[in-house]
């Protein structure tokens, strides 16, 4: 990182990327993803087709004048991300997978698991999985899903719904 003004270097970041080089301009996205004001920043560092992307982060540390890795961007980065989504708004934290949801209505990619941030730590609040059953019987071969969703209540995770839908995506009761 250098200073606009007259080009000197600030900072040196060490950065790795898995699967070969990295184009950085095209890959460098900036998000506040503690909420605390600063914008920090994360590249991509590695893609793989069936899995989706992985991101490295950087936090901003006001005291240091310095980007940082810490607990927080590590558990960010750790996971191959269908899709990741930082609401300032609500202070919250998005993650969805690749193919979440497939065959099942009332769910979206966007939807896997929330967080809120405290002391650069992921805290889950909210979590919607999906269970996709597949079979035969005399009728012929079927197909159903489970989408159950638990949210951070009283400070445990706790089933709050749970919803089925026959292969049509009529519910089932």
């Amino acid at each position: 990182m250098a200073r606009c003004q007259d080009g000197k270097q600030l900072q040196l970041l060490p950065i790795l990327a898995e699967g070969g080089a990295i184009n950085f301009g095209l890959s460098f996205h900036a998000d506040d993803i503690n909420f605390d004001g600063y914008l920090d920043f994360s590249i991509v560092t590695d893609f793989a087709a069936s899995s989706g992307r992985k991101r490295s982060y950087w936090a901003y540390d006001p005291g240091s004048a310095r980007f940082v890795q810490n607990k927080l961007t590590e558990e960010l980065g750790k996971d191959y991300l269908g899709f990741i989504a930082f609401d300032p708004k609500k202070r919250e934290i998005s993650k969805g997978y690749f193919g979440m949801g497939r065959g099942c209505p009332d769910t979206s990619e966007r939807e896997g698991v929330r967080y809120r941030v405290e002391n650069n730590r992921l805290i889950l609040i909210h979590k919607q999985e999906v269970q996709i059953y597949q079979g035969t019987n005399q009728d012929g071969p079927y197909q159903f899903c489970t989408v159950t969703v638990s949210d951070l209540i009283g400070g445990t995770m706790q089933v709050t719904g749970v919803r089925r839908f026959d292969f049509r995506g009529q519910p089932l009761k």
